[in-house]
């Protein structure tokens, strides 16, 4: 029996795995390769398992706007394993993190800054690469900021 919506010519890696792990579920236990990933896997996505493996990373532009008028600039780096994010003004830095695999339109990131302060900036996706929030640190001051390619403009 194919799975639904399968063309029985099709000749792609995808159908071939859904048709193999189909057969193989319906016959055997599901038993996992010497390395722990599922031989389907290993099989269907070869590229992704080396992307994951080799920590492949995006790197995206960022700009802060603070409400007394610094601007800070950087860089947001995301990863499987990670995701990071740093900007300055040449004298102030702050760094933060966050959970990449959240894949929320809105996410929440720790930031620290080399000043002290510490803090929680609130971030809402207009894309994968792109949106914009606020940043609120210790002492009570606040700003605003976007990621993306319209960050590279400010």
């Amino acid at each position: 029996m194919e799975p639904r919506n399968a063309s029985p010519n099709s000749n792609t890696i995808r159908d071939s795995t859904l048709r193999d792990l189909f057969q193989s579920r319906s016959r055997k236990k599901y038993e996992l390769s010497p390395s722990g990933d599922p031989p389907e896997f290993r099989k269907a996505y070869p590229f992704l398992q080396w992307r994951a493996r080799a920590g492949c990373a995006t790197t995206i532009p960022v700009a802060v706007i603070t409400s007394k008028g610094q601007t800070l600039r950087g860089e947001n780096t995301v990863s499987l394993a990670s995701g990071e994010f740093s900007v300055t003004d040449g004298k102030l830095t702050c760094v933060g993190s966050y959970d990449p695999l959240n894949h929320s339109q809105t996410i929440t990131a720790t930031v620290t800054c080399n000043d002290g302060r510490t803090g929680i900036a609130i971030a809402t996706r207009d894309s994968p690469t792109s949106g914009g929030g606020k940043v609120t640190l210790s002492d009570g001051s606040e700003g605003t900021f976007i990621f993306g390619a319209a960050a590279s403009k400010i």
